[in-house]
């Protein structure tokens, strides 16, 4: 009878499909019990049904311990991105700065390779030295056009300019090498204007975001890491010119540096994702306010709210950069030519003067703290690159190595000193409410007399060393850096604080409610609960706090 019972129920079973024995005989398998021991004497008859149910309970049981694995996975990689994306942590400042840091190594290495190359380039062109200069003195008065451009960047975006401004510089990089393959002095001045207008706008994004994003000594470190980075790509450049003119040849050099500014274009690309293109970033940032919040529009009367220090500071920028790039572009020919060094010993010689600057972070903290004693600190700075272009007239067999060393020092020095005081005054001298416009304008207005001041000096350089000597040369930068001093004694003698009572506190930011209503508890907001953010008198909405909030 048992064997008949269970031959009857084989063919019963038989008789319909198994996926649909198997969806009556059992619940979901989230449902599903555990399974029992499995008597003996039911074995023939209930083995199929007995079968079933253990291979879906134990299928069951590692879905489950899978979806487990998963969520503390998700949850885990929720935990390591937030530190990425969330705008309060601080780990997402600093990694936003190593990124706006790689905006500029790649294009300044590229330019110092062009400049490194001038003999080579002007041999194979057929180019005097008056136009080989004007590929940088032309192209270095696309500055000008960063006047304006201050207060218009704080109008449209400082992500869309970063963009922008990184993909028409890579462009320019490429078609300067086209034109030197061509043999196309057109193009490749074509080319040059491009790449500085970008760069320009680049560099003046990079300067309004550290001025945003950080305030007091954090400024000031983040400042210096901007030189650091800037200089540390043209240091790059001159120390490796030399070797690999034999290895790659000057064509082989040039593009790659075209490819290392690409790379600084993807570091744009993945800075405006992480700044304004996540989730995290679009809920959170508003909360923050800042400068964007601040200066959505501008007039023409921060033109007259910017004080005479400031201008002062303005005018001694473009004497520093017009006595020290301009310098860097003639010095490899010099040091060839007059000291009788080799291309080898000549890149790097001339490396010393940028590779100083990988020392400012350790400069700035001896600047000063409040801008009076900053101001000081620059016009010393101008003191000594005086002193170094005196010694460099002097073509002694140690004036080289001294007078490079001086420039180095004294370029460091004034540049840290210059761009770190500049918000001061700004904040010093006008009310609250407008600074952040000025600030944008002022910033700008230091990009467009840098940049006059560099296309001035660079085509004086050209023509000077074709009608006399590079003793000649260097007087020429030594009155421009005398210029920077007394610049910097009428900013200093100009200082006028306004009372702070004067000051509006309507930009102040407004503390969020400490305690949001109608939160759900999740995991989200139990991890928040244990790892706050460090930023204070800011809390999250209720959409912060969802599960996916960081997944986004």
């Amino acid at each position: 009878m048992r064997t008949a019972a269970a031959g009857s129920a084989m063919r019963e079973g038989a008789g319909q499909p198994s996926g649909a024995r198997e969806t009556n005989v059992l619940p979901p398998w989230r449902d599903a019990p555990l399974p029992t021991a499995v008597d003996p004497a039911d074995t023939v008859a209930s083995s199929p049904r007995h079968l079933s149910q253990l291979s879906l309970s134990s299928w069951a049981i590692s879905r489950s311990s899978s979806r487990s694995e998963v969520q503390g996975g998700r949850s885990c990689w929720r935990r390591i991105k937030k530190y990425l994306v969330d705008p309060r942590r601080i780990f997402h400042k600093y990694f936003l700065l190593t990124l706006i840091c790689f905006f500029i190594p790649g294009p300044y290495y590229h330019d110092g390779m062009v400049s490194a190359y001038k003999g080579p380039i002007s041999d194979t062109m057929g180019l005097s030295n008056k136009e080989f200069s004007m590929l940088f003195a032309f192209s270095s008065l696309t500055g000008v056009f960063c006047g304006p451009a201050g207060m218009i960047i704080m109008r449209f975006g400082r992500t869309r300019m970063a963009l922008a401004a990184g993909f028409v510089c890579a462009l320019g990089s490429l078609f300067v090498v086209l034109g030197f393959e061509w043999n196309m002095f057109e193009v490749m001045l074509a080319g040059r204007f491009a790449f500085w207008l970008a760069l320009y706008i680049l560099l003046l994004v990079q300067t309004l975001l550290v001025y945003s994003l950080f305030e007091g000594p954090a400024m000031k470190l983040a400042y210096s890491l901007l030189i650091l980075a800037c200089r540390f790509g043209a240091s790059v450049g001159y120390f490796v010119s030399g070797p690999l003119m034999r290895s790659l040849g000057v064509r082989g050099s040039l593009w790659l540096s075209v490819c290392l500014v690409f790379g600084a274009f993807g570091a744009t690309v993945l800075f405006a994702y992480l700044f304004r293109g996540t989730t995290t970033a679009q809920t959170v940032r508003p909360l923050l306010g800042g400068a964007r919040a601040q200066a959505k529009s501008f007039s023409c009367k921060a033109f007259a709210d910017l004080a005479r220090s400031v201008l002062g500071v303005i005018l001694a920028m473009g004497s520093l950069y017009g006595a020290v790039f301009p310098f860097e572009v003639v010095a490899d020919d010099m040091l060839q030519k007059d000291y009788g060094y080799s291309p080898d010993n000549a890149g790097f010689l001339l490396t010393s003067v940028p590779l100083v600057s990988l020392a400012s972070p350790l400069v700035q903290p001896w600047l000063g703290s409040v801008p009076g004693k900053q101001l000081c600190s620059g016009a010393t700075a101008f003191v000594v690159m005086v002193a170094a272009q005196v010694v460099l007239a002097l073509q002694q067999p140690w004036s080289p190595m001294v007078g490079f060393a001086l420039m180095g020092v004294g370029y460091v020095v004034a540049a840290c000193s210059l761009w770190i005081v500049l918000p001061g005054l700004v904040r010093e001298s006008v009310p609250a409410e407008s600074a952040k416009e000025v600030e944008g304008l002022a910033t700008g207005l230091c990009y467009a007399m840098l940049a006059t001041f560099q296309f001035v000096s660079n085509y004086v350089a050209g023509v000077i060393k074709d009608d006399r000597s590079y003793q000649c040369v260097c007087a020429w930068f030594a009155a421009l850096a005398g210029a920077g001093f007394l610049f910097v004694l009428v900013a200093l003698g100009c200082r006028r604080p306004i009372a702070s009572a004067t000051r509006s506190t309507s930009s102040t930011r407004e503390a969020l409610p400490r305690e949001v209503s109608g939160l759900t508890p999740s995991a989200a907001a139990a991890d928040e609960a244990m790892d706050p953010p460090k930023a204070s008198n800011v809390e999250l909405s209720s959409s912060v706090l969802q599960e996916d909030y960081y997944i986004s």
